[in-house]
């Protein structure tokens, strides 16, 4: 590496020029740098769950609190590399198994009823038991209605790319009286190599408008399927 004091040159092919301490110094480029076959297999790694991560937002586009937002596109590539790399006691990183695209609204504590999620080769069913909304449900003030949307999200495994996507819609009169069990069916693809993801997400409506309030803005992975 050259030092330079009180001289500046035009830049060239193959060398970079900067500045470093108020010095202003020059860096001929590596023609071959060396890198480990883990490293090769991380660098793998992330561009294949940043595909992913891509193709995953694209699908559930229509239901993203906030589709560009930035920290949690890298929340979610770290959940998938987490699961990817299977490493539980990884420091950093969600699981994806329960990952919010929405961290400050919290599924559990907002809709309190349990749900039974499984699956066969070709579906994904859902069961909600009956249940009184306003005991069971936070909203907002002035909701009359929720929207309870239910999307199963396919994207391929080693390709990363997007393959199909199901949803079903759970509307629910904000009231004190029970509402009806429910069973639904999404189809999902039995191709192999492929990863489905079933979020649920709530949009809140009064008399005359949605109502928009981000802490109640839920959007959740609830059940995660993967074809081998």
């Amino acid at each position: 590496m050259i030092k330079m004091k009180g001289k500046y040159f035009p830049g060239r092919p193959g060398v970079n020029f900067y500045s470093w301490n108020g010095i202003e110094c020059a860096r001929s480029n590596a023609k071959r740098v060396f890198m480990s076959t883990s490293m090769l297999d991380h660098q793998k790694l992330i561009g294949k769950t940043t595909r992913m991560g891509a193709s995953i937002r694209s699908l559930l586009q229509d239901v993203l609190p906030d589709p560009k937002d930035v920290a949690m596109h890298t929340r979610l590539r770290q959940a998938l590399r987490r699961r990817y790399i299977n490493a539980p006691t990884l420091e950093y990183g969600e699981d994806l198994e329960n990952f919010a695209f929405n961290p400050t609204a919290n599924l559990g504590q907002l809709f309190r009823v349990p749900m039974d999620v499984s699956s066969t080769a070709d579906n994904l069913l859902v069961h909600i038991p009956s249940f009184v909304p306003i005991e069971q449900v936070s909203a907002p003030a002035g909701t009359i209605r929720i929207e309870m949307l239910f999307t199963a999200a396919t994207c391929t495994t080693d390709l990363a790319l997007p393959v199909s996507k199901a949803h079903e819609v759970f509307n629910i009169n904000y009231a004190d009286e029970p509402t009806k069990e429910q069973y639904l069916a999404l189809p999902i693809s039995s191709q192999p190599h492929t990863l489905t993801l079933l979020v649920a997400s709530c949009k809140y409506y009064s008399a005359v408008r949605q109502i928009e309030r981000v802490k109640y803005a839920v959007c959740t992975v609830v059940h995660l399927v993967h074809q081998v």
